[in-house]
């Protein structure tokens, strides 16, 4: 078995879709038994996605502009000063507010008790990231029966899907993500509840502990049944979370 791990080149070639299918064949089939490459392809495109986000809500404002390249001009002792072009202020400003964005949501990490902080902050962190407008799921469908066998051979545990009419009240299935929490493969479906994001997460029973947890306005859910734990994560109330889970522990057995 090949030990290597991909190169930052690949990483960043397949986020951004630029591997020939052979390529995405044998990256897919390398990621799928390496999991610290997978966390880095995720890494890599979360960071993609909050970074187009950033540079679509700022604009650099032609002042900010203004000094910016006065303050370039006094530190380059008459050096001649190259304009930047409009796509760079904008990749400049996306990861400003990007740096400022992470640091925000960061520091709503410490509250959380220290056993369980690097998998919640991750349930957190991943839920964040699928609300942009942007971010469209990999599998898209509203159809259980599309949605359950899309996950066969990507993780090593299954799960099963309710009837649409079995759950709660104004929500609906949207669609899915293979994603990694802990290292480990699992699952992200996401749900609308009343026009609210709401993902459940199907994990290993050994991941998460059942808890209830509330952090400036996103609540975490999690519950264990038939060997599995599922987390369910949004800004509504813990009786919507877990209501869902409810309808979805019932049909694991």
């Amino acid at each position: 078995m090949n030990t290597d791990h991909l190169t930052p080149t690949t990483i960043a070639a397949l986020v951004d879709h630029e591997l020939a299918a052979q390529e995405v064949a044998a990256a897919q089939e390398h990621l799928a038994a390496c999991h610290t490459c997978a966390l880095a392809v995720l890494s890599a495109t979360q960071l993609k996605t909050a970074t187009a986000r950033a540079a679509q809500r700022y604009t650099l404002s032609p002042e900010m502009r203004d000094r910016l390249i006065a303050t370039t001009r006094g530190r380059t002792s008459g050096a001649r000063i190259v304009p930047m072009r409009a796509y760079t202020w904008a990749a400049l400003a996306a990861l400003v507010l990007l740096t400022v964005s992470l640091i925000s949501w960061r520091g709503l990490h410490p509250a959380i008790p220290s056993a369980l902080s690097p998998v919640v902050a991750e349930l957190f962190d991943q839920h964040l990231a699928v609300l942009p407008e942007s971010s469209v799921p990999q599998v898209l469908s509203s159809d259980k029966h599309t949605v359950k066998p899309w996950f066969q051979g990507k993780l090593p545990y299954s799960f099963n899907l309710p009837e649409p009419a079995e759950l709660p009240a104004e929500t609906t299935l949207q669609g899915a993500d293979l994603t990694y929490i802990g290292g480990e493969p699992a699952a992200q479906l996401l749900f609308l509840t009343r026009k609210h994001h709401v993902s459940v997460f199907f994990m290993r029973r050994d991941v998460l502990a059942p808890l209830s947890i509330e952090r400036h306005g996103y609540r975490l859910r999690s519950t264990t049944t038939n060997g599995l734990t599922m987390t369910a994560v949004g800004d509504v109330g813990d009786g919507d979370l877990g209501a869902l889970l409810t309808v979805l522990a019932r049909v694991q057995s």
